[in-house]
């Protein structure tokens, strides 16, 4: 790293790219990494199938497919792109043309023959076979919670392509410590199996011990996993900061090469930007979620990312009006189980175990960490919902209905120093306490004690 200008610079065998935790880049700056990278890996006459995330995540995607496109069509033998959905809904028409950047008449006049896929994990028609994964140690340390093994399954289109490359950014996340990597296959473009794992693996660690994590036993899963892919897979990690945060807005980071070495750059230089440190517990917190989250299995996230820096008995509200779903794959799970602290699901597991375990631990998630003892559960921390989700629908899933009209977000500025905290674009940056900022290299472990 420059000391004077916060920049690193890699180039090696494995790993290309620059990062500057004080400056965005140009366009021109990351397409020319991009350009160079795809030049090293020699991609003619192989099937090419690229790796994007959906609209949840804040990434200068159109840069990127317009590049690789020219640098790749007419070359490459085959150039696909799959948005890696995970269990999130289909992308409309006209989102994915925001998304690409390019409209379809636009897209089918420059490069009629890439095709546009979205990964739909409920089509079993559209997966092949990989296997188990054995969870032997971790059953038996969960007290028989977690399955003893998980089903591997993938999108066909990941065997059928000669290269994968993974394109999208890194930032700090509540299942698996930091985004990105082989998440991008599983679960992004995989069956539900290993998302139901990875995601009870975090609910009984607690997201607050898990998110900000380097090592974290679900990313040791996934990069297992992806040792069971035969095409070779590349990578182009981000590095985004958005808008509202004291880092400069924007791309500022950009890791080509392997998918570990591209991911691990990529995390080091997201623990530096996108992970807000503060001195204090913050005691009442208002998290503004912006329209990329549609549903509250997305929007929750507004919650995730500021429970680790909340105050025992603090309070953190999550304003968006426009959020009047529950989760678009999983509501009516969630309609019968509620949002719980995670004892109140294990210590009456017969009574919740025929549900999915990654619906559970959803749950428990949303409203954080607690307790259950003698039929009474307890919360750490107070959530209301200033969402669309109605008064009545709030009660019965056990979350605190706010009417959004009485919510005033002018009226949590400019108090940080009061413990009171404004979010105006919740969902990506991490709020941590300043005394947890060594654990970030800290590898966690399952059952796992700090």
């Amino acid at each position: 790293m420059n000391p004077q200008t916060g920049e690193t610079r890699v180039d090696s065998d494995s790993l290309l790219g620059r990062g500057d935790k004080d400056q965005a880049m140009t366009d021109g700056e990351a397409m020319a990494i991009m350009a160079e990278a795809l030049e090293r890996w020699d991609l003619a006459n192989q099937r090419v199938l690229v790796l994007f995330p959906d609209g949840t995540r804040t990434a200068p995607i159109p840069l990127l497919f317009r590049q690789i496109c020219d640098s790749l069509y007419g070359r490459a033998v085959s150039l696909d792109v799959l948005i890696t959905l995970g269990t999130h809904r289909k992308m409309s028409p006209e989102a994915l043309e925001r998304h690409l950047g390019m409209s379809q008449e636009e897209r089918l006049r420059s490069y009629p023959e890439v095709g546009i896929y979205q990964h739909d994990w409920k089509d079993e028609r559209s997966l092949a076979e990989l296997g188990t994964v054995s969870l032997a140690e971790l059953h038996e340390s969960s007290g028989g919670v977690l399955p003893a093994q998980a089903r591997l399954a993938v999108n066909r289109r990941l065997l059928e392509a000669d290269v994968l490359l993974i394109c999208g950014p890194v930032f700090p996340h509540e299942v698996l410590g930091y985004s990105g990597g082989s998440a991008y296959l599983f679960p992004g473009a995989s069956s539900v199996e290993i998302l139901d794992v990875i995601h009870m693996i975090e609910g009984l660690l607690t997201s607050s011990r898990v998110i900000g994590r380097k090592w974290t036993p679900a990313r040791r899963l996934l990069d297992a996993a992806l040792e069971r892919i035969p095409a070779r897979v590349l990578a182009a990690h981000l590095v985004v900061v958005p808008e509202g945060q004291p880092s400069p807005a924007g791309l500022v980071g950009l890791y080509t090469g392997d998918v570990k070495p591209s991911w691990s750059a990529a995390a080091d230089l997201s623990s530096q930007v996108n992970v807000h440190y503060v001195d204090q517990p913050v005691q009442k917190a208002l998290s503004i979620m912006p329209k990329m989250y549609e549903d509250l299995w997305t929007g929750g996230k507004g919650m995730f990312k500021l429970d680790p820096a909340i105050s025992d008995g603090g309070e953190v509200t999550i304003y968006a009006p426009h959020i009047a779903e529950l989760s678009f794959a999983y509501g009516p799970i969630l309609r019968q189980i509620g949002y719980h602290v995670m004892p109140y699901f294990t210590k009456q597991w017969n009574r919740f175990k025929q549900h999915p375990i990654g619906v559970l631990s959803h749950s428990a998630e949303v409203v954080g960490s607690g307790t259950y003892e003698n039929g009474v559960e307890t919360r750490r921390v107070r959530l209301r919902m200033a969402t669309g989700l109605s008064r009545e629908l709030c009660r019965q899933v056990s979350l605190e209905y706010l009417d959004p009209a009485v919510v005033h977000p002018e009226d949590y500025a400019g108090q940080e120093a009061e413990g009171v905290l404004l979010v105006p674009k919740a969902g990506e940056i991490l709020y941590q306490l300043s005394s947890r900022r060594d654990l970030y290299e800290v590898p966690l472990e399952f059952p796992g004690v700090d």
